[in-house]
């Protein structure tokens, strides 16, 4: 179970990543809510859903699933 922790925090932090730096391109002011604040980053995905999507489930299912995974072991 300990690689399943590995590989999901792995994918959660890439999600995460890539959609502090997609609420960049958008503004800095979401860009730095996104940084600063976690919830801001699903907030952020919900209301960008069509060009989001991809990396807001990487962050959700990698973040659901390293939980599970560290929980398990």
């Amino acid at each position: 179970m300990d690689a399943l922790f590995a590989i999901a925090a792995i994918a959660a932090v890439i999600g995460g990543i890539w959609l502090v730096v997609m609420a960049f391109q958008d503004s800095l002011l979401w860009g730095f809510g996104c940084l600063i604040i976690p919830l801001c980053v699903v907030v952020y995905g919900a209301m960008h859903w069509n060009d989001a999507k991809k990396p807001l489930l990487l962050y959700i299912i990698g973040g659901v699933l390293s939980a599970i995974g560290r929980l398990t072991s």
